[in-house]
């Protein structure tokens, strides 16, 4: 309610293009029988880039749009895991969190309102995968989130 109340108005959501990679386990969505650490994250951002979609389907003509952003790999704790000698090598490989909130402002503070459910690959919108573009497990996921969520 806020957010429309402050129409025109934005959500932005960090994603990731490792969403590619992602499969929902509709059996085992929070992954509790295991997965893998990679296949989590990429599920995850599945994740993000579906309820994105249905955020934007189920408050369409609300003034309020919705945005994922892959923003780049970022040197963050993501990869604490990892061994030592690839952890000393992140950084030349990553951009550093204020490079990472880049493209997120930018979205945030683009003068046009951007179509709602787009996803962005940096600074540029792109075409989600197919995964991320089926309607009905957006509209499935929305759904099992909020009773997850107990709404």
């Amino acid at each position: 309610p806020a957010l429309q109340a402050a129409a025109p108005a934005r959500a932005i959501t960090t994603s990731s293009n490792r969403h590619r990679g992602g499969k929902l386990h509709w059996d085992d969505l929070q992954l509790e029988r295991g997965h893998g650490g990679i296949a989590a994250y990429n599920q995850s951002k599945l994740a993000v880039n579906l309820l994105v979609r249905e955020a934007a389907r189920r408050h369409a003509g609300s003034g309020v749009s919705f945005q994922a952003v892959h923003p780049g790999a970022i040197a963050t704790e993501i990869y604490r895991d990892l061994p030592w000698i690839v952890r000393k090598l992140i950084p030349v490989f990553t951009r550093t969190a204020a490079g990472g909130a880049a493209p997120l402002v930018h979205v945030a503070t683009l003068p046009e309102l951007p179509p709602s459910g787009t996803y962005w690959n940096r600074l540029r919108p792109e075409t989600a995968s197919a995964a991320a573009r089926d309607d009905a497990a957006a509209a499935r996921l929305w759904d099992l989130v909020k009773g997850l969520a107990g709404l």
